[in-house]
């Protein structure tokens, strides 16, 4: 049986890999800890979204000390 903690690391890794929501103005964030994420690599855009990825900036968060990828959509609304 996984315990509390163990249970929210695996749950942020889940989202971590399936994805966060990119904010122009506040980037991605974490999924375990919220802190701002630092990006690494940025794909070109597919139509009208961009992955990007990226690691926890947080030295004492579960996924930064993994060295745990968070990926992140962006999703260009202009035009709509």
């Amino acid at each position: 049986m996984i315990d509390g903690i163990s249970a929210m690391i695996v749950n942020a890794k889940r989202q971590a890999d399936n994805g966060v929501v990119y904010s122009p103005r506040q980037g991605a964030l974490c999924p375990y800890c919220a802190t701002r994420a630092k990006p690494y690599a940025t794909r070109k855009w597919d139509g009208n979204l961009r992955i990007r990825f990226h690691l926890c900036r947080n030295q004492k968060c579960a996924l930064s000390q993994m060295r745990i990828s968070i990926k992140s959509i962006e999703e260009d609304t202009a035009g709509e």
